[in-house]
């Protein structure tokens, strides 16, 4: 389901984008994924390797925690991975619209 995550810029970081929270940014769109709870262990393994994210680690891009998403049905809270300080505070070239989809079709 599509979800939105206000407050958010997306920067782009080649080949993936990184959601920093930023006052007065707009918003950030992608997919709400439901997991079912058994799940969850080896789900949040599995994106926390993939996003690179170690809760001990203090150099670590990204952070996961839990934001409210607005949906068509009503806002639901979910584990996001928001960019650590050393991407947030980076000069990256942020995505338009907040809509990394579109955004990478548009630039092919």
């Amino acid at each position: 389901m599509a979800g939105r995550l206000a407050g958010v810029a997306l920067l782009d970081c080649g080949r993936y984008p990184a959601a920093v929270e930023r006052p007065g940014s707009a918003a950030a769109v992608g997919e709400v994924v439901w997991v079912r709870e058994a799940a969850w262990p080896s789900t949040l393994a599995a994106l926390d390797h993939l996003e690179g994210y170690d809760p001990a680690d203090s150099h670590r891009l990204f952070d996961r925690v839990v934001r409210s998403v607005e949906t068509a049905e009503a806002p639901v809270d979910c584990w996001v991975y928001l960019a650590g300080p050393m991407l947030a505070g980076s000069a990256r070239h942020e995505v338009t619209g907040g809509d990394w989809v579109t955004y990478r079709a548009r630039s092919r």
